[in-house]
């Protein structure tokens, strides 16, 4: 349990002693000391802190913006550190310092209690020669003040209130003017009329009236020398405002309806009463009219710094054509395009002065897109013809997320919810994908036009063309009985059980659940141009480039919200936000126990991002793919590497980005080559007589691929056709694996080693419904059958253990009963094979400091390690050990996460060779209760033929007992008889 005690916090910086006279700028800094027990003894190590000031010391208002300190060093639980709330914190009001401490760094944050109240230090008390006694009199150059403010000096002011009655020392010097009341005020040579407020450098201020000069009189501006440099003429009933420079007289006449610009007296421009203008005429036809007769100067801008001249010449009359033409620093003229009118209206000319069609360009056209099927085009890279988006998916597969995506179509615009995902086609209609446990995707509307669209938990909302709002799926909160009418809206966005909007007035609406003030808490008031919805909260741009945060605040994902003005987009995910500044940078808050704010890049330039439940990803300026945070699904570990994306978003466990393509409708021939700077989707074929790369310039071979390959009709390798499945393979290449396990065809396993013919080769595993390996006795060499009973004895010395994994960031925590390799290799070293692999025997956070990570371990100088950082891990080699730390090449900046080393004795367990096992075992079961139930039928034989005499024998008894009874009874007759 965390604790803290105050030792000292002082309103100021800490400053040396010095001789010097000089006073040193405080600033607006304070310097805290303070310290942290851990159950009871002082901690020792680093902690993230977060102080926040506040004007009650429960409740009340948070001042200024919060501070956030990473791996601050503690040591002997004392800390020190310097605080910068801003000069305007501190305004002699009551203060109270707010500190939330996460040790170990990057763990979940606990806010100390009770606030800490700060109190004035000394400088705050006496500054500068400013003094402030007990009865509240201010001295300034004397430290005993006798009234409420006393000054031991000269006062200077811009102004005093009151009347003066109390003031001594007055000057008794008269006035230059003499004044009639408050008309006229002077002051150091500067005149105001009707008003004393005089601005510096300003000889002459009129308030309250006009300014009048009367009788026509002429108002002159002259120069030092006395020369005139300009003046007013109010001639006539206009006005001409001339100036005189040398021998030109330069005007601008104000008068009529018209205003001419005229220099050496003739006239220049002239804007009409009309709002006309026109140069080189007095008779403008246009609102713009440039005519001076002369084709070759009609209109010319000059460039900004060295270049060429743009000179726009028009003809006036015959073809009017329009020439636009380049003139050098030397005068040469370059015509580069050409407008042609009259019988050739409508054809323009780049690089030709002669079109011969409605564009006829003679040089090479570079283009963000053309629109069309290419037909008549030559020569044309294949980059921008009929631009596309496909869909990329990646991550959590669970309920079809990624194999379910549309594989055709073409989209604007992407959503993705938990476990499901919506898209605008590009003709306006919506797809959804993935769980459909409450009509996510079955009840997505199958009319209609919308313009955008946002996924939550299990609900959706889109915007039609009309500015209307429409809801589909969960509606156990009101997420879609609820929905705002009307229409105008401009944005829309969903969490895991509301809703929020833009309205048309730019301000915010929410629907849906409020348990953590989602809804109830949602602003009433501000211009909004872009708004997110996370699990439980919501965060929205203003146009002014602030955000602002509301709702569930469990990991400050509302009270650690980002302040400043420079933002540019947002994204909610499910505990925690991401935004991009106008410089393009990243910055993350919330919840971070897998990296999700810790891991966010540092550098680089953003246009786009999306926040999932535990991972973050988002697109480059040059629109590669960037993520970080929990990898449990490979939401970040399987993001595309090679392509460029133009929007992304994510669901729970994994990514949903579009990517632009290129659709080229018939067939490409050629013999030079085709270039592409995004993907290319060719509806014909395509024939290359060179070599082709997909993804890389590095192509050593006739077709070679960087990234994911779709083959939507089949791949065949060393054959024409793949007729025998999507994957036909002919032919194989000898390679030598080292050990490895076999299964045929006949249900047997066993164990190899050496050089093998191998037609397809995997270094992880291959999974299948079902492996058909062929099994046909002509091509084997029989040894024997199995010893089925040893076989059984094996197996009953197998093992089935329970147990969880160690990474269980990567394999969750369910637990898992099967069995466990070196137990298995001991009894029955045929089902398991040895290799080099990872395993996480360290697992712990480190931090990274000169090269070195800091992290006591049990490393050796040659032992290779894996190192987890934002972009991604790889293993790497120990190069030096050091009692606390170790350092390897490469090493990542910032934090890493040191996951474990590779060993060469890794053990992998081949279940078909354990099943196998099973199989004979289970023969010699069987054999054995064949035997049993054999000689249990001989034991039920001679029970029965022992029954059999029995019941005989015991018939034979009672015949013999009743004769004898019948014996009896005479005998006892006769006795009685004998007695009579």
């Amino acid at each position: 349990m965390l604790t803290r005690m105050l030792h000292r916090s002082l309103i100021t910086t800490v400053l040396a002693l010095t001789l010097s006279a000089q006073a040193a700028d405080l600033g607006s800094s304070i310097t805290y000391q303070g310290r942290l027990d851990m159950d009871g003894s002082p901690l020792t190590g680093e902690a993230d802190l977060g102080f926040s000031l506040w004007d009650a010391d429960v409740g009340g208002n948070q001042i200024g913006f919060g501070i956030a300190a990473a791996a601050v060093p503690i040591v002997d639980g004392v800390f020190t550190i310097e605080l910068d709330f801003g000069a305007m914190a501190f305004v002699g009001d009551a203060r109270w310092l707010e500190i939330k401490v996460a040790s170990p760094p990057a763990g979940p944050f606990v806010t100390l209690t009770p606030r800490q109240p700060l109190t004035a230090a000394p400088f705050a008390l006496h500054t500068r020669g400013i003094q402030v006694d007990d009865a509240g009199r201010v001295g300034i150059g004397t430290s005993t003040p006798t009234t409420e403010l006393e000054v031991s000096g000269s006062i200077t002011a811009t102004a005093f209130v009151g009347d003066g009655s109390a003031l001594t020392n007055l000057p008794t010097t008269p006035s230059t003017w003499s004044e009639n009341g408050s008309a006229i005020y002077y002051e150091a040579g500067q005149v105001g009329v009707g008003t004393s407020d005089l601005d510096i450098g300003d000889q002459l201020t009129v308030h309250g009236g006009d300014l009048a000069i009367r009788n026509d009189q002429t108002i002159r501006f002259k120069r030092a020398d006395g020369s005139t440099a300009g003046l007013i003429d109010p001639a006539g009933e206009g006005m001409t405002l001339l100036e005189t420079r040398g021998g030109d007289v330069t005007s601008l006449t104000i008068g009529g309806s018209d205003i001419t610009f005229t220099t050496d007296d003739t006239e220049r421009m002239r804007i009409t009463s009309a709002g006309s203008v026109g140069i080189g005429t007095d008779v403008p036809s246009s609102h713009l009219d440039v005519s001076d007769g002369d084709i070759n100067s009609a209109l010319r801008i000059q460039p900004t710094g060295l270049g060429p001249d743009l000179i726009y010449k028009a003809h006036q009359g015959g073809t009017k054509d329009l020439h636009v033409v380049f003139e050098n620093a030397a005068g040469a003229q370059t015509e580069v395009m050409t407008f042609k009118g009259n019988g050739n209206t409508g054809r323009v000319g780049i690089g030709t002065t002669s079109p011969v069609s409605e564009l006829d360009v003679n040089g090479i056209v570079t283009a963000d897109a053309f629109v069309g099927d290419g037909t008549g085009l030559t020569g044309v890279a294949a980059s921008g013809l009929e631009a596309r988006t496909a869909l990329v998916a990646w991550g959590n597969d669970d309920d079809g997320q990624v194999s379910d995506a549309p594989t055709t179509g073409r989209y604007v615009a992407i959503d993705a919810g938990n476990a499901h995902s919506v898209a605008i086609a590009e003709d306006g209609s919506l797809v959804s994908w993935g769980e459909d446990l409450l009509g996510q995707v079955s009840e997505t509307p199958t009319s209609g036009s919308y313009v955008s669209v946002a996924a939550g938990g299990r609900h959706s909302v889109a915007i039609a063309a009309n500015g209307s709002l429409v809801s589909w799926g969960s509606d156990d909160e009101g997420q879609v009985t609820d929905t705002p009418a009307g229409s105008g809206y401009t944005a829309v966005a969903a969490g895991s059980e509301h809703s929020v909007a833009i309205t048309p007035a730019r301000s915010l609406v929410s629907w849906g659940l409020d348990r953590e003030g989602q809804v109830s808490n949602t602003p009433t008031s501000g211009n909004y141009t872009a708004v997110a919805a996370g699990g439980f909260h919501s965060v929205a741009l203003r146009a002014n480039g602030t955000l602002v945060s509301w709702g569930l605040d469990n990991h400050g994902q509302v009270s650690n919200t980002p302040g400043g003005s420079n933002f540019v987009a947002v994204a909610a995910g499910y505990l925690h936000s991401v935004a991009i500044r106008a410089d393009g940078s990243l910055v993350s808050w919330g919840y971070n126990f897998y990296g999700q704010v810790i891991q966010t890049p540092s550098s680089g330039t953003y246009v786009a991002v999306a926040a999932g439940l535990r991972h973050s990803a988002a697109i480059r300026s040059d629109g590669t793919v960037v993520s970080w945070g929990g990898n449990n699904n490979g939401q970040v570990g399987q993001t595309p590497t090679n392509g460029t994306y133009t929007a992304i978003a994510a669901n729970h466990f994994g990514t949903l980005a579009l990517r632009p393509l290129v659709s080229l409708e018939g067939d490409i021939l050629t013999e030079g080559g085709l270039t592409a700077t995004s993907s290319v989707d060719i509806g014909g074929d395509l024939m290359v007589a060179g070599q082709v790369g997909i993804g890389t310039d590095d192509v050593a071979y006739q077709f070679t691929v960087e990234g994911i390959a779709n083959f939507n009709g089949g791949v065949a390798i060393g054959l024409r056709n793949p007729v025998r499945g999507l994957v036909d393979i002919e032919g194989s290449r000898n390679h030598d694996v080292g050990g490895y396990g076999w299964l045929n065809g006949d249900g047997n396993i066993g164990t190899a080693s050496g050089t093998a013919a191998y037609s397809l080769y995997a270094s992880r595993r291959i999974a299948a419904s079902e492996f058909n390996a062929h099994s046909d006795a002509r091509i084997k060499i029989v040894g024997g059958l199995s010893d089925v009973d040893a076989d059984l004895d094996t197996l009953l010395a197998i093992e089935v253990t329970d147990y969880t994994m160690v990474d269980k960031v990567a394999n969750g925590s369910e637990p898992y009963k099967k069995v466990i390799g070196q137990q298995v290799r001991s009894v029955f070293p045929q089902a398991v094979t040895i290799s080099a692999d990872v395993v996480p025997d360290i697992y712990q956070m480190a931090s990274v400091e000169d090269g070195w990570i800091v992290l006591a371990t049990d490393l050796e100088v040659g032992d290779r390690v894996r190192l987890i950082a934002a972009n991604g891990g790889d293993v790497h080699d120990v190069l030096e050990v050091g009692s606390d730390r170790f350092r390897v090449a490469d090493s990542p900046a910032g934090k890493v996460f040191v996951y474990g080393r590779e060993v060469d004795d890794f053990h992998n367990v081949d279940y078909e060779a354990i099943a196998m096992l099973n199989v004979s075992a289970t023969q010699a079961l069987y054999q054995r209760i064949a035997d049993q139930q054999e000689q249990l039928k001989l034991l039920q034989a001679d029970r029965d033929a022992a029954l059999e005499a029995l019941h005989t024998a015991n018939a034979r008894l009672t015949a013999t007992n009743a004769e004898l009874a019948d014996r009896l009874a005479r005998v006892e007759a006769l006795l009685e008889q004998s007695l009579r």
